[in-house]
């Protein structure tokens, strides 16, 4: 049976509106046969843009939604309780189990706040945190919290560590990840109270746990398959690594378009592209919910990031990746 998708078509904050969203879906849809995926917006107007991208699949559905939160939108009592937006009924499709997962590139507050209100943790006190992944020298490296809570303890990054780390193992394939706490540097005495504490934690808990990696260590060496850090550094981390993989990648284009022909910067930028790409890692999952809910970045004018966010998660469906969250948790929550 065909794992159904809940994509939120609005929110997007490029200028191409729903128009990548929707190429994207259908692009997914084209690369895996046991897809489906349902987008919720305003239904004449998607069904307007599916016709005018000149889009048809069989396995491609509308859902209608009448209005949209915005990136301007303040989070408020009102919007917690609204059903009507593209992101309140693409979650109710989870909710009700018509679809597996939920995927919005809207605002991240609301999409948190919704999430933390309308679904159930995994288990009692477990806080939710944004996971996601990027490339290294030797594969790519899981890192969270990407900013679902600024502030935490040595419990909750433990509990993170253990949800990055099935992540890492269920959605990205590495059997026996390497698990680091992200710091400013190696030494015990390096990092803050948090980390020294949580530090000691993971080594009597954490399976696979190698101690403190610094930002560069793990994501340019592969020092480690996962990095844990609080919401707030770890937020810095990841918008860091973004914008330093387009400033190399621009760069590298123009050097090469001064010095060679035209097809050859084609053939060496799309060679180098396929491995750090950002539309390739641009979605993060909110883990510790009941049900798999990812954000994707909200000013995106590709249809590879909605297509790579879609695959990914029935990948992370397939493998009932929440399920065994929930398996992997409670005798360590009782700490």
């Amino acid at each position: 049976m065909p794992i159904r998708i809940a994509v939120d078509s609005q929110g997007n904050d490029g200028k191409k509106g729903a128009l990548p969203i929707i190429q994207g879906a259908y692009d997914a849809l084209q690369q895996n046969q046991e897809l489906e995926v349902v987008l919720v917006g305003p239904g004449e107007l998607l069904a307007e843009q599916i016709t005018s991208l000149g889009l048809k699949d069989n396995q491609l559905y509308i859902c209608h939604a009448p209005t949209v939160i915005t990136m301007k939108d303040v989070l408020s009592k009102a919007m917690l309780k609204d059903t009507s937006s593209s992101m309140s009924v693409a979650l109710e499709h989870v909710i009700n189990g018509s679809a597996r997962a939920c995927i919005s590139c809207g605002n991240t507050s609301a999409l948190v706040a919704l999430s933390r209100s309308r679904l159930n943790p995994i288990l009692k006190g477990l806080k939710p945190v944004l996971t996601t992944h990027m490339p290294t020298v030797s594969g790519v490296a899981t890192i969270a919290d990407v900013g679902a809570n600024i502030t935490c303890d040595k419990f909750d990054m433990r509990d993170c560590a253990i949800m990055a780390r099935l992540y890492e193992q269920l959605v990205l394939g590495v059997e026996s990840p390497k698990v680091g706490i992200v710091s400013n540097g190696t030494e015990p005495n390096k990092g803050t109270e948090l980390t020294r504490a949580a530090h000691a934690l993971f080594e009597q808990e954490i399976p696979g746990y190698i101690g403190y990696v610094e930002p560069n260590a793990l994501l340019l060496q592969g020092h480690a398959h996962v990095g844990i850090g609080d919401g707030w550094a770890m937020n810095l981390v990841l918008k860091a690594m973004e914008g330093m993989a387009k400033f190399v990648g621009l760069n590298v284009k123009q050097i090469l378009k001064e010095n060679l022909e035209p097809a050859v910067v084609a053939d060496l930028m799309g060679k180098m592209m396929l491995k750090i790409y950002p539309a390739n890692y641009a979605h993060a999952y909110l883990l510790g919910v009941d049900r798999l809910v990812l954000k994707v970045h909200g000013d995106c004018e590709d249809p590879i990031v909605f297509a790579s966010a879609i695959l990914s998660a029935q990948r992370a469906a397939k493998n009932d990746l929440v399920g065994q969250i929930r398996t992997g948790l409670p005798e360590r929550l009782a700490a």
